[in-house]
């Protein structure tokens, strides 16, 4: 699979396969992933792997008042997601047992917990941004799927004290990473992306 059929490939997966996954493979995806761009080369991420709820330490969402825009795509999102799961928009029940399945990691059998150094700005984090998404891709590569989960965020100091994760370090988000079950109604959602016009400007001369 090359990159522009991984980018094309890739998707959040929220239900896996109980089948395991070597650790050798997933250390040869994090030396992989490491090569991703790092401004001046500070290497700012920790990811540590697994074998009551806090206010997260950054805003996971834009709010309403940011950005209608932004608001009401991720509404669409989760109105089809649900759709999928046979759950409906008033069962909040049912909701709050979909979302607490982030926190086992949608089943799947690897689950990575990825942290920022907090002597970062705003750069470093776009670093570390790309480290995942190179994870990503890399993880289609290797017959993989994966799931980007800021929910993680919600229970930082859990799991600050669960993994010893020192007060140097603000946990991002967590990485579900196995193998899909595409008979899983969930996993076939699919999102929508802008047209290049909607988000691009092209100058062709200064």
């Amino acid at each position: 699979m090359n990159v522009s059929e991984a980018t094309k490939h890739r998707k959040s997966v929220r239900q896996f396969l109980d089948k395991p996954v070597a650790e050798e493979t997933v250390r040869k995806l994090l030396e992989l992933a490491a090569r991703s761009p790092s401004g001046g080369n500070t290497q700012a991420m920790e990811a540590v792997m697994k074998g009551g709820f806090d206010a997260p330490e950054f805003n996971i969402y834009p709010s309403a008042a940011e950005s209608k825009e932004f608001l009401d795509r991720r509404r669409q999102l989760g109105f089809k997601m649900y759709e999928l799961m046979g759950i409906a928009r008033d069962d909040k029940a049912g909701r709050a047992e979909a979302m607490l399945k982030n926190y086992d990691f949608f089943g799947a059998p690897v689950g990575l917990i990825v942290t920022v150094d907090r002597v970062c700005d705003r750069n470093g984090w776009g670093h570390v941004g790309m480290f995942l998404q190179t994870l990503c891709l890399l993880a289609c590569d290797f017959g993989l799927e994966t799931c980007l989960q800021e929910a993680w965020s919600s229970i930082h100091q859990t799991i600050y004290k669960q993994l010893n994760i020192p007060d140097s370090e603000m946990l991002w988000c967590g990485v579900a990473l196995g193998y899909a079950d595409w008979s899983a109604k969930v996993n076939d959602l699919e999102s929508e992306r802008e047209p290049v016009e909607k988000f691009a400007t092209f100058i062709n001369k200064l």
